[in-house]
């Protein structure tokens, strides 16, 4: 959100919910639900975190084994919005995450 010109609000005494469609299965520890998890998180580190990667494999090996699938519109993306706004990661980790 940051990188590509957004902002992400934090409301006092907001309120958030998770609606679920009726029948739908349980996430907690259901295989197929964690497998998502692990595509999604190598998807944002390939994409995302450019050469700061590297530590996030440190923590996480095992997702080195993982299939990102075809990432070439979500890089397409991250090149928009660096034109735009040319906020790569480390721009990220000292104007908004500092403490990471």
């Amino acid at each position: 959100v940051w990188r590509c010109g957004g902002r992400v609000l934090s409301i006092p005494c907001s309120h958030a919910a998770h609606l679920e469609r009726g029948g739908h299965r349980e996430y907690r520890n259901n295989p197929e639900w964690i497998s998502l998890m692990e595509y999604n998180y190598k998807r944002i580190a390939e994409v995302w975190l450019d050469e700061y990667k590297e530590y996030f494999y440190y923590y996480r090996p095992e997702l080195l084994a993982v299939d990102a699938g075809d990432l070439s519109s979500r890089r397409a993306i991250k090149e928009k919005c660096s034109q735009k706004y040319d906020r790569d990661f480390s721009w990220f980790l000292k104007e908004v995450y500092p403490e990471l």
